[in-house]
């Protein structure tokens, strides 16, 4: 167990560091998901169009202003012929049990 009571500043900066961690993965998948939808020869409009959303919605996915359902998550992956885990790893809801 580590105790990190005594050194707060160490606790703000593992905080910064794992936010900077965060946002450095999110670019990371939008600039994933935009190389992948241009290499099929996608525009974000026949994309949108052939998984059924609006473009202004999926534009708002690609840039990160909207984390997909699981269910759109995997149109996506479809329509892009992608089928590995990490595109959408840090977007999707996490599993609750029942």
């Amino acid at each position: 167990m580590v105790d990190f009571a005594p050194n707060r500043n160490y606790t703000i900066i593992t905080a910064t560091q794992t936010g900077a961690k965060r946002l450095r993965k999110e670019q990371e998948m939008r600039a994933k998901l935009k190389a992948l939808r241009e290499a099929n020869g996608y525009t974000q409009q026949t994309l949108s169009d052939a998984i059924g959303m609006s473009r202004s919605h999926y534009s708002q996915v690609e840039s990160g202003d909207k984390q997909p359902s699981l269910k759109l998550a995997l149109r996506i992956k479809r329509a892009l012929n992608y089928y590995g885990d990490d595109i959408f790893d840090n977007t999707m809801p996490p599993v609750r049990k029942r």
